[in-house]
């Protein structure tokens, strides 16, 4: 496994904690924005970095409108499952 499949699979953990619906929305809240702009930079890390692009492609648009309420939340769930199954399949 090697260092860009770990940081997929970190990434999908984050996407499936910001796709619980209280949670997601205190980690956003409570991050003042940081939050949001460090899941864009590890969705381009992602990109640069893989040769398996689509799950750090979905990423940095949840990064960008995971805020909106319904669309965010389904575009978390979409991410995280992307991410795991590039991250655990080679």
């Amino acid at each position: 496994m090697t260092e860009i499949d770990k940081l997929k699979i970190a990434s999908g953990i984050v996407e499936g904690v910001l796709a619980l619906p209280i949670i997601g929305w205190m980690v956003y809240c409570f991050s003042f924005g940081l939050f949001p702009i460090a899941e864009v930079v590890l969705g381009i890390i992602g990109v640069v970095k893989s040769e398996k692009k689509v799950g750090s492609i979905l990423q940095i648009i949840a990064g960008v409108i995971g805020w909106i309420p319904f669309i965010g939340w389904v575009m978390h769930i979409v991410t995280a499952v992307f991410l795991f199954k590039e991250g655990l399949n080679k």
